[in-house]
């Protein structure tokens, strides 16, 4: 019998198809957007801000737009889940073109950036 010794993690991932764009907020992008819809903010700190009003908190500012960290990329989830598949999802060849318009539009609203919109597929940690 093998005994391990040391620390011993149970890790999980996740996996998920988003409609969306590479995109890594700067300290710019976000305080053009707070200002846009005047969020009080600490001028300290725009991004820590950032993160805990918008993207953890009142969604409706980024109207349906979802953040997600490693990798970088805003957009919409078409389908996600866990170690045991994904979720079953029906979309439409159409409804990915008017989300992607959509996607592209928002964030050109919202940040003034540009984003080259794609299907990106992957897998993250929990």
């Amino acid at each position: 019998m093998k005994i391990r010794n040391g620390f011993v993690s149970n890790s999980s991932s996740s996996s998920f198809v988003i409609i969306g764009g590479y995109f890594k907020p700067t300290e710019q992008m976000v305080t053009k957007m707070m200002d846009n819809f005047q969020i009080e903010y600490d001028k300290d700190d725009p991004m820590n801000e950032f993160y805990d009003k918008v993207v953890y908190g009142k969604s409706e500012y980024l109207d349906g737009l979802q953040i997600y960290s490693e990798p970088d990329v805003i957009g919409f989830e078409v389908a996600s889940g866990d170690e045991c598949g994904l979720s079953d999802q029906d979309v439409s060849i159409d409804q990915v073109i008017v989300k992607a318009s959509k996607v592209k539009q928002q964030v050109a609203d919202l940040f003034g950036v540009d984003v080259e919109v794609k299907l990106i597929t992957g897998e993250r940690c929990c």
